[in-house]
């Protein structure tokens, strides 16, 4: 008989996201619809003023029974940023999970999503993160299905655009931010006590940092070749802050 599935925390993040509240409400429900035996979802609030913290929280009311799945909500004083805001919702985890999920709030999760990629984990110990293709939200363009870097460190997103299909796993740079597993056993051996580098970098590009630190302590980044989410890429907006954090971490 194979062992059980290990424990899961997924970590989800919102911040100021009413007018897409839809979409957000969407997102919750995917992950606790998931076909896994044993995890947790951490909602983090990045201190949203825009009352999108009031309305998915009243959306969750009643759609959490008994146990399965364990759900917290937990709202930081201030926004910390992406970055920032994970590391927040990584110290509180159940400390008995294995591994951990960074899901966009953006993002819609499959239902195989996690019994898919965990149970590629655990097949090798060598995986320190994983993630599968995640479509655009119209489930018919690869919007993310694993980074490489050049030698120059610049990003290149392999298939991104291309018509959604199969092939066999591939061993990536970094998996992409949407909504990558890591090993929680990995993050300790690269930054103890920390999921995202914890200083400097409030958003982008520490997806990059993580999968160049897992290769340097001899853990692989793989992607796997099945659909595992949908996303609206860019759901939150940009602007000035987006380019001067994407410039500045870069360099760094």
């Amino acid at each position: 008989m194979s062992r059980p599935l290990p424990r899961l925390t997924l970590l989800w993040l919102n911040f100021n996201s009413m007018h897409n509240i839809a979409l957000i409400c969407e997102s919750i429900d995917a992950m606790l619809a998931m076909d896994y035996p044993d995890f947790e979802v951490l909602l983090l609030d990045n201190a949203s003023t825009d009352g999108s913290y009031e309305a998915f929280t009243a959306h969750l009311k009643g759609k959490v029974a008994g146990e399965k799945p364990s759900v917290r909500v937990i709202r930081t004083a201030r926004n910390l940023g992406y970055t920032g805001g994970f590391d927040f919702g990584y110290a509180a985890r159940d400390p008995a999970s294995s591994y951990v999920a960074v899901v966009s709030d953006a993002a819609i999760l499959s239902g195989d999503y996690a019994r898919l990629l965990v149970g590629e984990m655990e097949k090798d110990p060598g995986i320190g993160g994983i993630q599968g293709i995640v479509s655009t939200l119209d489930g018919k363009r690869v919007d993310s299905a694993g980074v490489l870097i050049d030698k120059l460190m610049i990003p290149h997103h392999i298939t991104r655009g291309e018509a959604v299909g199969t092939g066999t796993p591939t061993e990536v740079s970094f998996v992409e931010g949407t909504c990558p597993i890591y090993r929680v056993s990995a993050l300790q051996a690269i930054m103890p006590g920390h999921l995202f580098y914890p200083q400097g970098f409030f958003q982008y590009l520490e997806d990059n940092l993580n999968g160049l630190l897992l290769w340097n302590k001899g853990y692989r980044c793989v992607s796997v070749p099945r659909v595992v989410a949908r996303h609206a890429r860019e759901a939150g907006g940009g602007g000035l802050l987006r380019t001067y954090c994407l410039w500045r971490n870069r360099t760094a």
